[in-house]
């Protein structure tokens, strides 16, 4: 097929047999017209902006400095709208602002009037928005499937059944050529798994999928040979065609073909200068006749490019009359958010299968089981000689290695999950299509379950190896589950707090060396001196306090046990809780107290990081 053909089949939305976008559940173009999809009318989407500066802080010298100058434009349903320029001309940057997600720094600002309709942005509306970033971002465990199910699942209509959605998400996977990927892990850069040019039609994928009445792509054909380029751009020219979509392409220097496919061109020179908007043929009246040999967009790049053609071409830009402003029309209804329900269960699908694979890794196993095994040998049999004084500290020693493992453990286990889903939560929550409540209570639900299948296989090796009383083994189980859920939910307190491994690890090592040293096993805080003992209380905010205290009590099930510890010189004989100051309730039968004290430590851990996220500025576009 030559270059010519190809590019009308595409244009048209037929690409190598497939349908186009529209042909989905039976869905014709007056139902589409009148809304039917979300539960309201539709109305496009006519975007307009007008004097937008962009400012950054310039670190070198201590000073703003300007990277967007005065742009104005519109992006009109139904057309296709190239950005174009070289690299430092600000098109991301400008796309960036256009979208709702400045990434101008902590020190940046931006100015200017961006408008839908002639109307001021309306609450929500990035519900009915897209952005397909230049950067591909996706949880590197999950495969296509994954990934695209859940999409569908949260940003198609509710009124789609689950078969509806599934039949629109393998549509568009064979609209991208996505089927032979559809298995396939995102993987990482280290870790096999999709190409360049895959990873790249999935990010528009993504987007596809929340039938968008606004689609902004950042140098969407990046890494993609020149027919799938074709193919996406075909994709897009249908979209924008038949579903009334306006949509915002950023491209650096496109082909012939794809030239010929766009209906409007913003033309930016490096510094973030306009040198032309308005129709793409129209841009050849302002500007030298291109050469015959070259391509018009290889022409006006390189008039934006040398020095001399650049200065001429935006300051005759900026001499013009200042854009009219636009009429006034209706607002898009506000697309609803999808319900709560919803979304936790398709987030609770995804992050199940994401925490299965990262959780139970064949590592994460070796590792647990070589632990297990070396603590059971180095205390093998330690229990059964526990009445016998040179064995009876190597016995609360062991208790204290159950419960620091499974401190440390599960505590640095989730505190490495955050900074890893920070990216793909950031770029989720940006379209506003799902509550931070809703993925909160999906991660907790996923996690919690499978939190507890590593120490199970632990305590299987170490318990009988160490010789743990049988008779007690299920509450000292429960204990040890309930305390790696302490150490779970402080860890998702940090990570939820800073969002950096670094800083959550430092964080989380001096609280952590705090809760061994006011635990009791090192030494006892009430024998502090007159003028310290104040600082006896901090134990109570120690959640090994409590745990030591609670496996302690059920590890010595007699009273003999408890009491028959030789005073090293003396010849006397010390409790246990003399010898080690743990909590003194389960010892004294009020265990529940030192389990409701630990359930405590879990909601106040949980609740303080759920607010945590809902105010953070770490889960914002800066």
């Amino acid at each position: 097929m030559s270059t010519a053909t190809r590019t009308v089949s595409t244009i048209n939305g037929t690409v190598n047999g497939t349908a186009p976008l529209l042909a989905s559940r039976g869905t014709s173009p007056e139902e589409l017209e009148r809304g039917k999809l979300f539960g309201g009318r539709e109305v496009p989407m006519h975007l307009t902006w007008q004097h937008v500066n962009a400012f950054v802080f310039d670190e070198a010298a201590k000073a703003p400095k300007q990277v967007v100058f005065d742009a104005c434009g519109e992006a009109r349903p139904g057309e296709l709208l190239a950005v174009m320029g070289p690299s430092g001309a600000g098109k991301t940057t400008l796309l960036n602002l256009l979208a709702a997600r400045p990434a101008l720094g902590t020190k940046g600002s931006w100015d200017g009037t961006v408008l839908i309709n002639g109307r001021p942005l309306p609450p929500n509306w990035k519900r009915s928005a897209a952005y397909s970033m230049q950067k591909d971002i996706f949880f590197a465990k999950l495969t296509v499937h994954d990934h695209l199910r859940c999409t569908a699942m949260l940003r198609l209509p509710a009124s789609w059944s689950v078969q509806e959605k599934t039949d629109e998400m393998h549509r568009i996977v064979r609209l991208l050529r996505l089927d032979k990927a559809l298995h396939t892990v995102v993987g990482t850069m280290t870790e096999r798994g999709l190409s360049g040019g895959e990873l790249k039609r999935l990010n528009i994928a993504t987007e596809l999928l929340s039938r968008p009445r606004l689609l902004f792509m950042d140098e969407p054909f990046t890494g993609l040979d020149s027919s799938l380029a074709m193919t996406v751009l075909g994709a897009l020219r249908e979209v924008a065609a038949s579903e009334r979509v306006a949509v915002i392409i950023t491209v650096h220097q496109p082909s012939s073909p794809m030239w010929a496919a766009f209906d409007a061109l913003l033309l930016m020179a490096p510094g973030g200068r306009v040198a032309y908007f308005g129709p793409r043929e129209a841009a050849a009246a302002l500007f030298p006749p291109c050469p015959s040999n070259w391509s018009a967009a290889d022409h006006y790049i390189e008039i934006v490019t040398a020095e001399e053609s650049r200065e001429q071409a935006t300051a005759a830009w900026a001499a013009r009359p200042p854009p009219s402003t636009p009429a006034i029309g209706e607002l898009p209804s506000v697309r609803p958010q999808t319900r709560f329900c919803t979304a936790a269960g398709a987030l609770l699908r995804r992050q199940a299968v994401q925490v299965r694979r990262v959780y139970l890794r064949p590592m994460e196993w070796i590792l647990t089981g070589l632990l297990a095994t070396v603590f059971g040998l180095l205390w093998f049999q330690v229990g059964a000689h526990r009445d016998e004084a040179p064995r009876q500290s190597d016995y609360i020693s062991i208790i204290f290695f159950f419960i620091a493992q499974w401190s440390w453990a599960p505590l640095f286990q989730v505190i490495g999950n955050f900074p890893d889903e920070r990216d793909v939560l950031t770029r989720e929550r940006a379209s506003d299509s799902y509550s931070i409540g809703a993925w909160y209570c999906s991660k907790l639900l996923a996690e919690v379950p499978l939190s507890w299948v590593l120490p199970a296989g632990f305590f299987l090796i170490t318990y009988p190896l160490a010789a743990l009383p049988a008779a007690s083994s299920l509450t000292l189980f429960g204990i040890t589950l309930l305390n790696t859920e302490v150490a779970a939910s402080l860890g998702t307190l940090i990570g939820a707090t800073f969002f950096d491994r670094d800083r959550a690890t430092t964080v989380a090592i001096v609280y952590m060396v705090f809760v061994m040293c006011a635990g009791g096993f090192f030494i006892d805080l009430a024998t502090l001196p007159s003028y310290l003992s104040w600082l006896a209380s901090v134990r109570y905010a120690s959640f090994w306090y409590y745990s030591l205290g609670l496996f302690a009590a059920f590890a010595l099930p007699t009273d003999a046990d408890r009491m028959a510890w030789p005073s090293e010189g003396s010849g006397e004989s010390l409790s246990t809780l003399e010898r080690y100051s743990f909590s003194r309730w389960s010892w004294d039968g009020e265990a529940w107290k030192d389990v409701l004290m630990l359930l405590a430590f879990v909601l106040v851990h949980r609740v303080a990081a759920f607010v945590a996220l809902k105010t953070s500025k770490k889960l914002q576009f800066s």
